[in-house]
């Protein structure tokens, strides 16, 4: 897959002002009909340290009590999927894909009693 020889070619599905990730998600899903998953957005998860330089101002008034994670608003869930998925596959869990959504992959197994789905 060459986007850029589709590009050459005319027959890459194209509209202006499009950016590289919109192109390239047009690519894979309209024209090579393919289905794409998203992650939750973990990247923000870490709390700004005092020392740290942060993009915003009092970073650290929705951090968890140990000054790790970031849990205000959105990040709360994502924090929990992420500390129940890592005890589960620290504990013995593995990675299964879900029979009724295959998109998807869960954990199975572990200690924690809920599912993780991603």
């Amino acid at each position: 897959m060459r986007r850029w020889d589709l590009l050459r070619q005319g027959s890459a599905h194209l509209l202006p002002g499009m950016d590289g990730h919109a192109f390239l998600k047009a690519l894979l899903v309209r024209q090579y009909g393919l289905s794409l998953g998203w992650f939750l957005p973990v990247a923000g998860l870490s709390c700004c340290r005092e020392k740290w330089m942060c993009t915003f101002p009092n970073s650290t008034v929705t951090c968890s009590p140990d000054g790790l994670w970031r849990i205000g608003g959105d990040n709360l869930r994502v924090y929990q999927a992420a500390r129940n998925t890592s005890r589960k596959l620290a504990s013995g869990g593995r990675w299964v894909v879900s029979i009724e959504r295959p998109d998807r992959l869960y954990v199975e197994g572990g200690h924690s009693r809920r599912r993780s789905a991603v």
